[in-house]
């Protein structure tokens, strides 16, 4: 099943931008719209993936990574997408997942994924590869200073393993 991560992060949005002050006239049906519409951003099972990664089963890996790629942002999905980013190293991967969590290494580098950063080098020495670390050595020289600071320190971590 493909999850529409966009348009539930901007529904989502969009409801917290209509949120009244609690007392103020409206309060009530604008936050239960908003509580709709953050359990409604979630797919169906989600959550029990996002255990069971957690507690080492590969079996919700993929949902965590389709998570992790799309990169939604809506109310609390920075604080979910750090625990997905803890628990994606826990159960076994296949290569081609371990392909995937290296496009994400290199989106968050980039910053075409705005992931929190901190567990990235954690992630990329886990599935490192020649290949990651030539796109590394090559990002140095980005136009980007942020791009450029991203790489050294995963090239860093890397380095120090």
């Amino acid at each position: 099943m493909s999850w529409d991560w966009k348009a539930h992060a901007d529904a989502v949005n969009a409801a917290h931008g209509e949120l009244a002050a609690r007392g103020q006239p409206g309060h009530a049906e604008a936050a239960a719209r908003f509580h709709s519409a953050i359990e409604a951003a979630w797919p169906p099972g989600f959550f029990e993936q996002l255990e069971r990664c957690k507690q080492g089963d590969p079996s919700g890996l993929d949902a965590v990574l389709d998570f992790l790629e799309a990169c939604p942002y809506f109310f609390r999905s920075g604080y979910i997408q750090g625990k997905a980013l803890a628990y994606a190293l826990r159960p076994s991967r296949t290569p081609a997942q371990d392909e995937r969590l290296r496009a994400i290494v290199h989106g968050a580098v980039t910053g075409r994924l705005w992931l929190p950063f901190r567990r990235i080098p954690t992630i990329a020495r886990a599935v490192d590869a020649p290949g990651m670390r030539a796109e590394l050595q090559r990002l140095l020289e980005h136009p980007k200073l942020r791009v450029r600071a991203n790489a050294a320190r995963v090239l860093e971590h890397l380095q120090s393993a």
